[in-house]
């Protein structure tokens, strides 16, 4: 525990840069302004306002903030030639890699909970669409950050690769529903949404329980990729 106290330390102050923190926190503001708009609207509904929150809120402040965090959490150490620093300290690979997942939930939770909540709150003033926000955001952190923990240790520009699946799978291949909207971690978020408060939207699934326990398994799978390549790539 002792070790995963001190590098989860280390990895938030590497991680959690002002920089980061504020311009993620501006792109969550954006959120907040489109649903206040939708909101004052008089012929708004509480299904645009949930509409609002998924294609905003869980297509964009969701994958987009937990991605610069959970690249960054092994792949700054990769790419300043630090890494090695870390790989060297005598702890299990496991334990690194458990820290490096938890750096980028414990950064990226906190302002995506904030940012898709308050536009719910604001589009919808529905309680249960606030709920169903925050089920559906926390679900979600945990599923990327297991992936592109894993995305940052394996390929540099991971950043760019994380936004391309982000921007081009999700948004465009994914979004006409069918077989690959099943390997979109936005479709469960957005079944999450649904689900939960009750408002019907389009192109989701009809399993509340799958649509936890897919994403859970995406977080799982990435933490173990991530633990198999930090025992077996060469660290510069």
């Amino acid at each position: 525990m002792a070790s995963l106290s001190a590098l989860l330390h280390l990895m938030l102050r590497s991680n959690a840069t002002r920089g980061r923190v504020l311009g993620l926190s501006l792109v969550g503001l954006v959120g907040a302004l489109l649903g206040l708009a939708v909101g004052l609207s008089e012929s708004s509904t509480t299904a645009d306002g949930a509409e609002l929150v998924s294609v905003y809120g869980l297509a964009v402040i969701v994958p987009v903030t937990t991605l610069v965090f959970a690249t960054a959490a092994l792949g700054d150490f990769r790419e300043d030639e630090t890494l090695v620093y870390v790989w060297l300290r005598p702890v299990r690979r496991t334990i690194i890699a458990e820290a490096a997942v938890l750096s980028a939930v414990t950064t990226a939770l906190p302002i995506t909970l904030a940012s898709v909540a308050l536009t719910a709150a604001l589009a919808t003033r529905d309680a249960d669409v606030v709920l169903a926000s925050v089920v559906a955001t926390a679900v979600g952190v945990l599923a990327y950050s297991g992936l592109f923990v894993a995305l940052g240790l394996q390929i540099r520009r991971a950043l760019v690769a994380g936004l391309a699946y982000i921007l081009i799978w999700e948004g465009f291949i994914a979004a006409v529903g069918g077989g690959p909207a099943y390997l979109s971690i936005r479709f469960y978020t957005r079944t999450l949404l649904a689900e939960v408060s009750g408002v019907p939207l389009e192109r989701t699934g009809d399993s509340l329980a799958v649509a936890v326990v897919v994403p859970l398994v995406v977080a799982a799978l990435g933490l173990g990729y991530t633990t198999w390549r930090l025992r077996r790539q060469d660290i510069e």
